[in-house]
Order: C-alpha cells, then structure tokens, then sequence
C-alpha cells in the first residue's frame, strides 16, 4: 500500500493492532519526509493530511 507501509489492508490493520495508531502515522511521516520531490506518491504537499481509527469490539 501506499508509502509500503503493510502489504495490503489485512497486513494494514495488524500493524494497527499491534504497533498502535501513533506507531503507523510516525512511519508514515517519516516516510514522506523521505520523498522530499513528492514523487515516489504524488501528493499535494510534504505531508498530507492523515486521519486513522481503530475499533476493538469484543
């Protein structure tokens, strides 16, 4: 996916679970700090907005 954060959307939300939401956007930013140019993923600034939840039932 997106910056090779996970493998797809399961790998996604198993990274959730266990590294946590703040593990994931930390990655993320650092990910985009790494593409300066924005051309590894087009985007429309350094850092796009990021928004991410989790829901445990059970």
């Amino acid at each position: 996916m997106g910056f090779g954060l996970a493998a797809d959307v399961a790998d996604l939300h198993r990274r959730a679970l266990e590294q946590g939401m703040p593990a994931l956007a930390d990655a993320l930013w650092a990910r985009q700090g790494a593409d300066p140019d924005l051309e590894r993923l087009p985007r429309f600034k350094l850092r796009d907005d990021a928004t991410g939840a989790l829901c445990r039932l059970g």
